[in-house]
């Protein structure tokens, strides 16, 4: 039994290391991620990860896809044009 104690308190200090630093990696992720959705105005990505806690999984769905730059209605050479 003596074994099994130690091995339970070694497993569970493990464990509690684990979701502290999933739980930084997670905040750190959803911070970049709503700083960058509102410097681009994108309210819809900013709400969703203001209230989804997913574990980093939204945030780097937001880096893979939403969070390029909108392209700019431009030939080359010519004036940039703004959009209303």
């Amino acid at each position: 039994m003596e074994g099994y104690n130690e091995l339970a308190a070694l497993f569970g200090s493990g464990l509690a290391i684990i979701v502290l630093l999933l739980a930084v990696f997670d905040a750190v992720l959803k911070i970049i991620g709503m700083w960058k959705s509102a410097r681009r105005s994108q309210t819809g990505w900013f709400v969703c990860l203001a209230i989804f806690n997913t574990l980093g999984i939204l945030p780097i769905i937001y880096f893979l896809t939403g969070g390029k730059k909108p392209e700019t209605l431009t030939k080359p050479g010519a004036a940039p044009v703004q959009q209303l």
